[in-house]
């Protein structure tokens, strides 16, 4: 049986983050999400945050003491903050979206509050003073309660590229769908794809798991060359992948509005490069 629904709240990607531990040089903690979608217009009022003392309260150990969040437009710095301060705006943003609270003024937990136009964007969090250690990148849809139409610019994807260790060294997507229908989101675990690309030590068996709180909804560690994950990666302009016998991982999966979290990890336990990508699917 079909049904067709109507609504001006359809279901979309309002929060993005990731978790992953934060290195030095080619190992620090590089995000990027795209702002738009077919037929928007305008720009989106967004909050990136970078995490690293406030996390300590949720039992995460290691976590990087001086977070240096940058957000990028190609090569163009948008923006840089070390240190929020207790800024009354990030406070209030954070609380309008849902965000935990950060309650150190003095800390350097970073945040930076942007009205971004239509496009792609990176955003990356390193440490102040070549400092390592656990850290979330979070980017809030800070479009206002009632507001949103068809035609509001919102967050289309989220790609994030890490060294994945074990244990605490997991890379942890987290994504949420908000509206009220559900979304179709492509979820991808790169490894073997990124020699292409000159990626240097990439996991060479990335396994991806889709959570909804503690509960696994799906899996998978070898997309074995599916069609329907070859052509739904066109439609929303990803990479190719050209290996079908690769253990690169996919997940194809329709879900109603809530919160989820994707891990990627080694399924034997080994280390390396890997690229977490979630996009919404037309």
């Amino acid at each position: 049986m079909l049904s067709v629904t109507t609504t001006s709240d359809p279901g979309r990607l309002v929060n993005l983050s990731c978790r992953a531990q934060v290195g030095t040089g080619g190992d620090i903690l590089i995000a990027g999400f795209a702002a738009g979608g077919q037929g928007t217009s305008g720009s989106e009022p967004l909050l990136v945050r970078g995490s690293g003392p406030a996390l300590a309260p949720f039992g995460v150990s290691g976590t990087l003491p001086d977070p240096q969040l940058q957000l990028f437009s190609g090569g163009t710095v948008l923006g840089t903050n070390n240190g929020w301060g207790g800024n009354p705006a990030v406070a209030s943003a954070a609380a309008s979206v849902g965000a935990f609270s950060w309650n150190n003024a003095t800390s350097h937990d970073s945040a930076l509050i942007e009205n971004l136009p239509n496009g792609p964007y990176t955003t990356q969090i390193a440490g102040q003073s070549g400092d390592t250690g656990a850290a979330l990148v979070e980017v809030y849809d800070e479009t206002p309660s009632g507001t949103y139409t068809p035609t509001s610019p919102r967050l289309v994807n989220i790609l994030t590229r890490v060294k994945v260790g074990s244990g605490g060294g997991t890379l942890i997507a987290g994504f949420v769908i908000g509206g009220s229908t559900a979304r179709t989101v492509l979820i991808r675990a790169s490894g073997p794809a990124l020699a292409s690309f000159g990626v240097s030590g990439a996991l060479p068996d990335p396994q991806l798991v889709l959570y909804s709180g503690s509960t696994e909804l799906a899996s998978n560690s070898g997309w074995g060359g599916e069609m329907e994950i070859a052509s739904t990666a066109a439609a929303v302009s990803a990479f190719a992948w050209n290996d079908p016998a690769s253990h690169d991982s996919a997940i194809l999966v329709t879900l109603p509005p809530s919160p989820y979290t994707a891990q990627a990890s080694g399924a034997n336990g080994d280390i390396g490069v890997a690229l977490v990508e979630v996009y919404e699917v037309p």
